[in-house]
């Protein structure tokens, strides 16, 4: 996939964010296509939750070892819920809201992380995209892509309508 492949699948895939987010587009046939969530507190990560098959999420730490695995049992255009009934822990990642609510499940949910980065992988191109919290919400500035969960570099862009291609090691490329 040449650069410019590259950054049209990151921008239908920021644009579908965008429309999940409720923000724009029609959220009646709006698509959550959220695969992966990095959380942390005050802008440090902690970890990520990423799905590992449809229905089946992992809790992996900031070196990408498994934690804790979950069950998806719910999802909308905003929302989506986990559990892990072996510890009887119930999770929501609120894509609105920016955040992730922990509790028992059954009962109240209280506020735990926020929501850092949410990834999505492009249909059918094999190429994963992130878009920073919030960011779904407008047009992006930043835009991190990647293939099957290995960041491969980021465009930028810089206010002028220009875009900026950086590999993973930062370096200008395009």
């Amino acid at each position: 996939m040449n650069p410019t492949q590259k950054l049209c699948a990151a921008i239908a895939v920021s644009l579908c964010l965008a429309a999940t987010s409720g923000i724009s587009g029609d959220p009646a046939r709006a698509q959550n296509v959220i695969t992966s969530v990095e959380f942390g507190t005050n802008g440090e990560s902690l970890g990520r939750y990423s799905q590992t098959e449809p229905g089946k999420w992992v809790e992996l730490d900031p070196s990408g070892n498994p934690r804790f695995e979950f069950t998806e049992v719910s999802r909308d255009d905003l929302t989506i819920g986990l559990e892990d009934r072996s510890r009887n822990i119930a999770l929501t990642i609120d894509l609105a809201g920016s955040a992730i609510a922990y509790g028992v499940i059954g009962e109240q949910q209280e506020p735990l992380y926020e929501i850092l980065l949410t990834s999505a992988a492009a249909t059918g191109s094999g190429t994963d995209v992130s878009v920073a919290a919030g960011d779904a919400t407008m047009v992006p500035s930043r835009i991190i892509f990647g293939e099957n969960g290995t960041p491969g570099g980021e465009y930028l862009a810089d206010g002028n309508g220009n875009w900026l291609e950086r590999n993973s090691a930062g370096e200008a490329v395009f």
